[in-house]
């Protein structure tokens, strides 16, 4: 499977200014975007965002998808108890990210419009309290280059 789009990705998050602002905002510090399964030990690993891709299938001769997975992690002390507040921050975060995607869809040869539908959302529920995760999945559409 082919690692370009989550890199691409990865790359674009980094750079957008506005999640940027929203992760330094609310944890006084970036994100850490990494490609790659990641569970945080500490609570300076945290916020995260990691990528992996999970599966890809083709289209046709010069289109296949590719499904993404974007997991989210949040430390968050300040919640004391209150596990629901927690699990609100975390889906906070995935909109966030999903609105990130929406401000460009485009990731190098990489396309997800369209593929806007297919993005579901899955938390943890705070079971990790004070620790919390969102994975977000959604279909790639990619362009194969020509032969």
């Amino acid at each position: 499977m082919d690692s370009r789009v989550v890199t691409a990705m990865r790359d674009y998050f980094q750079a957008d200014a506005v999640l940027t602002s929203w992760f330094t905002g609310l944890y006084d510090r970036d994100a850490s975007y990494l490609v790659g399964v990641k569970r945080g030990k500490r609570t300076e690993d945290y916020p995260y965002v990691a990528l992996v891709p999970v599966r890809e299938r083709s289209v046709d001769r010069w289109n296949s998808i590719q499904t993404v997975s974007c997991v989210c992690g949040v430390h968050q002390n300040a919640i004391d108890g209150d596990v629901m507040r927690g699990v609100i921050e975390v889906m906070d975060t995935s909109k966030e990210i999903i609105a990130s995607m929406e401000r460009d869809c485009m990731f190098g040869t990489s396309y997800l419009t369209g593929m806007m539908d297919t993005v579901k959302t899955m938390t943890d529920l705070g079971l990790r309290h004070p620790i919390y995760e969102i994975e977000i999945t959604l279909d790639v559409l990619i362009r194969k280059e020509a032969s």
